[in-house]
């Protein structure tokens, strides 16, 4: 999807399976450290300020991958106070910083004028008692830290180097999100290839044995050009006599969309497509948590940000954007982190007064609206109650 980002996504190797997916691992949103094109008075401000929020952030990642001690009353003061700081660092980064790595994407520039209310978003839930929520906003940012640091040599790569984390006492799947956020992709999947072939792991806990599975399978596509590896791992898990029956179907329909996208051949208007993928793997999902439609989702994914790469009706791509918000919604929990929303918001931006508009806010709101609810009920901040009437403004 950007030109930049080519060496690492490979777009220009001409695989379909890999072109543009890196968006799903990517993300969007806080993209902190990237090369300034300031005068050098500025850039100089910049780095000290980078600093500064590196050690907020240094601070807060220990808390931000174990939910147990981010949810704890001891630590509150800590985590808030390093929340607030963040969020005041903020205020001073410039809305064109990372233009020479980000390119023209209008979702890009999007997420960096919204940095700002992201980091108010993090620290305003937190304190008002909403810890998980805030705590997968703040996993989003720190996530988007890493990736820009190492797509450059500018600014302190090493900073994001896992050695430092290796004592945290965290679970295995925090330790996994830790390791994608950090982009250590080949890492990530080898310490998944042993969790899911741990003896006893699937009759044990099939529900965890599900979640590291559906990463690995994700994770596999982003590391290889062609679908083999993929379908090859899928067999393997088919082979074990112990798969729960819903398990076994979910497995069974990614290998099924897997040989179909292998086969594929881009026909057609591009956002058609992918809503005809989506179309499937919504006639595949029989039950809220069914994720038999994952791989349609990824697949949707990479037709939708392919179709963005040329400029189109504006209703188009507000379509487009709409369909992106569907996919990474269900993909959410795969590492994207609150990415359905962001691609809601553009949508509305993108095409006011239309029906797409209000289709892109009623999932915006009720997203939002999900975050914050609770045992105590419905409790939205001020602040997000004022972004839901800034919307309305284009509805």
């Amino acid at each position: 999807m950007l030109q930049s980002l080519s060496h690492w996504n490979e777009e220009e190797s001409g695989g379909d399976m890999k072109k543009n997916w890196g968006i799903l691992l990517l993300g969007l949103g806080l993209v902190l450290g990237c090369e300034s094109k300031q005068k050098p008075v500025d850039a100089a401000n910049w780095s000290g300020q980078m600093q500064n929020m590196s050690q907020d952030i240094k601070l807060l990642i220990p808390f931000l991958y174990d939910k147990k001690s981010y949810s704890a009353k001891e630590n509150e003061e800590k985590i808030s106070r390093a929340l607030d700081d963040l969020k005041s660092q903020s205020h001073r980064v410039p809305e064109k910083m990372g233009e020479k790595f980000l390119g023209d994407d209008p979702i890009l520039s999007f997420s960096l004028n919204n940095l700002q209310s992201d980091l108010s978003r993090a620290a305003s839930s937190f304190k008002a008692g909403h810890k998980e929520y805030s705590r997968s906003v703040m996993k989003s940012s720190i996530g988007h830290c890493f990736r820009c640091h190492s797509l450059t040599t500018i600014g302190s790569e090493a900073q994001w180097d896992l050695s430092d984390f290796n004592q945290l006492e965290i679970n295995s799947e925090e330790k996994l999100d830790l390791m994608i956020a950090a982009r250590k992709y080949k890492e990530a999947y080898d310490f998944v290839e042993k969790e899911i072939t741990r003896p006893g792991i699937v009759d044990q806990s099939p529900m965890r044995f599900e979640g590291l599975l559906r990463k690995h399978l994700a994770l596999s596509l982003r590391l290889n050009e062609k679908p083999q590896v993929a379908l090859d791992n899928l067999n393997r898990v088919l082979e074990n006599k112990k798969l729960p029956p819903y398990l076994e179907k979910q497995v069974k329909a990614w290998r099924d969309s897997l040989k179909g996208w292998t086969h594929f051949k881009k026909k057609g208007d591009l956002v058609q497509l992918a809503e005809a993928r989506i179309a499937k793997a919504l006639k595949l999902q029989e039950f809220s948590y069914d994720h038999a439609g994952d791989v349609e989702y990824i697949w949707a994914t990479d037709l939708l940000h392919e179709s963005l790469l040329k400029k189109q009706d504006p209703r188009k791509e507000a379509k487009a954007y709409y369909l992106l918000g569907r996919a990474y919604e269900v993909l959410d929990d795969l590492g994207s982190y609150g990415l359905h929303e962001a691609y809601y918001e553009a949508c509305i931006k993108r095409s006011p007064k239309s029906k797409i508009a209000r289709r892109c806010y009623d999932r915006f709101e009720s997203s939002l609206k999900m975050g914050f609810s609770g045992s105590a009920g419905l409790t939205l901040p001020k602040e997000e109650r004022k972004k839901l009437d800034e919307l309305k403004e284009y509805l």
